[in-house]
């Protein structure tokens, strides 16, 4: 998101920069309402798309220590966001819903984590 605004809209900061931001989307809303989301005019989301390394296909193990890091990183972030955005419980922070954000080139590893713990604690608890 912030790659492809500045590209185009230069270093914007401050006070300058929400405004700026909601023209950019709205001069193309089908492929920028994705990046960042504004209600009633006020900035409500953004996108943060990152790539690893992990493969689609590494056990929920490998996996739980991506995502453990990706809370690890995600804290001090969450510490200083609205509490409207982000929130943490215990050592889970939630400052994201998906892990691709409706996009078809993602991988959906901490998803699927969830689902192949609860696969095998369903096999072994019956």
């Amino acid at each position: 998101l912030l790659v492809e605004f500045a590209a185009e809209r230069g270093n914007v900061t401050g006070a300058a920069f929400e405004p700026e931001l909601a023209a950019w989307v709205a001069e193309d809303p089908f492929e920028r309402e994705e990046l960042a989301g504004f209600v009633d005019g006020e900035l409500k989301y953004v996108t943060v798309a990152f790539k690893t390394t992990m493969r689609d296909e590494e056990t929920s193990e490998l996996v739980q220590e991506v995502y453990d890091e990706w809370q690890d990183l995600l804290r001090p972030f969450v510490a200083t966001a609205p509490a409207s955005l982000a929130s943490c419980e215990g050592e889970r922070c939630t400052l994201f819903v998906s892990t691709c954000g409706g996009r078809d080139d993602c991988g959906l590893a901490f998803a699927w984590m969830v689902t192949q713990r609860e696969l095998v604690r369903g096999l072994f608890n019956g």
